[in-house]
């Protein structure tokens, strides 16, 4: 019934559903009407959080356990610029153009936890002014003495 119904409403006949990479997410729903579903669609069931496009999709408030995958990725993106010695310009701009894109992409789609956002407004700073190695001594500096 559900699948007839399914396949009816497509636009077009060559387009149908992809059984083998589809699963069936069930909230507030009893178990025999779950098991019932499962038969006649002859999908697997699956929990959530799972990922789409990079996100975890998940049914409640985002936890700052949910946005370490986040920080991860923008820390392997700080560290898979091989050239250690990008100025200060460049690393500018890479932070405007790229990190600021992931963050801006997350943004968009949850209210990020504060303290996720502090840790990675630290992590962007410490790579602002420290470079790629994000060593916990600053720049070096040569003083020259006028004397």
């Amino acid at each position: 019934m559900v699948i007839a119904k399914t396949t009816t409403m497509l636009p077009s006949p060559t387009l149908k559903p992809n059984f083998h990479k589809s699963a069936c997410f069930s909230a507030g729903v009893g178990d025999a009407l779950k098991q019932e579903l499962r038969a006649i669609l002859d999908i697997p069931e699956a929990n959530l959080p799972v990922k789409y496009l990079g996100v975890p999709l998940i049914s409640t408030k985002l936890r700052h356990a949910d946005c370490v995958v986040l920080k991860n990725w923008m820390l392997k993106r700080i560290q898979s610029w091989s050239n250690k010695q990008i100025m200060f310009g460049g690393r500018a701009q890479l932070i405007s153009s790229v990190l600021f894109s992931i963050q801006v992409y997350w943004s968009s789609i949850f209210i990020l936890p504060h303290k996720i956002v502090k840790e990675i407004e630290s992590m962007l700073t410490t790579f602002l002014w420290k470079g790629v190695e994000m060593h916990s001594h600053g720049m070096k500096v040569a003083w020259v003495s006028n004397g």
